[in-house]
C-alpha cells in the first residue's frame, strides 16, 4: 500500500487496504489489454487518482468510495490517452459493450467513448453514471444499484436506455 494512503490509524487500516485492493482491480479492468498502457500500471492509476482526490480538496471517504475512485481513475486514464494520442478520432460510433473497450486497446476508441459519455452526462447524468460503473468499474446491475442508491430494476432499465441512446448518436 502506498505511503499516501498509509497514514490512517490502525482501526481503519484494514478497510483502507481492502479499498486499495478493490481500486487496483478496477484499475486493472480499466487498463485491460490497453496497448499504450506500458507506462501506466494499475498501481500508478490508483495512486494518481488518490493524488487528484487529495489535491482537489476531496477526501476519499464516505459511502460511495468506489464510485468516486472509479470516476477519478476514468479521468486519469482519459488524460493519459489524450497525452499519448496525436491523432484525431474518426467519427465512427463506439460500442458500449464492456468487453470491447478493454479489449480494443485503442486510445482513440476510448477517447471517442469518453466524448459520447460526456454528451450522455449532459442528457441524463444517471444514465452516464450507470454506464461509468458498469463499463469502467465492471459492476453488475446489483452492485451498480447499491452504489447509486436505486433499485436493480431501475439500473437495468437505465442500462437499456443508455445503450439505445449511445446507438442513436
Amino acid at each position: 500500500m502506498p505511503q499516501v494512503i498509509g497514514h490512517a490509524n490502525a482501526a481503519s487500516n484494514g478497510s483502507l487496504q481492502a479499498l486499495y485492493s478493490r481500486c487496483k482491480r478496477i484499475a486493472q479492468r480499466q487498463l485491460g489489454s490497453f496497448k499504450s498502457s506500458a507506462t501506466l500500471s494499475p498501481t500508478a492509476l490508483v495512486n494518481e487518482a488518490y493524488l487528484r482526490l487529495a489535491g482537489g480538496g476531496q477526501t476519499p471517504q464516505g459511502e460511495h468510495l468506489v464510485s468516486l475512485w472509479t470516476r477519478t481513475m476514468r479521468h486519469v486514464l482519459i488524460d493519459y490517452c489524450r497525452s499519448r494520442s496525436a491523432q484525431k478520432r474518426s467519427g465512427n460510433a463506439v460500442s458500449i459493450d464492456e468487453c470491447q473497450i478493454a479489449e480494443a486497446g485503442d486510445p482513440d476508441a476510448l477517447l471517442g467513448f469518453e466524448q459520447q459519455l460526456k454528451a450522455m452526462e449532459q442528457h441524463d447524468a444517471r444514465l452516464a453514471r450507470v454506464v461509468e460503473l458498469r463499463v469502467y468499474a465492471g459492476l453488475d446491475a446489483a452492485a451498480t444499484a447499491v452504489e447509486l442508491g436505486v433499485d436493480v430494476r431501475t439500473v437495468q432499465r437505465d442500462w437499456l436506455r443508455a445503450r439505445a441512446w449511445l446507438a442513436s448518436q
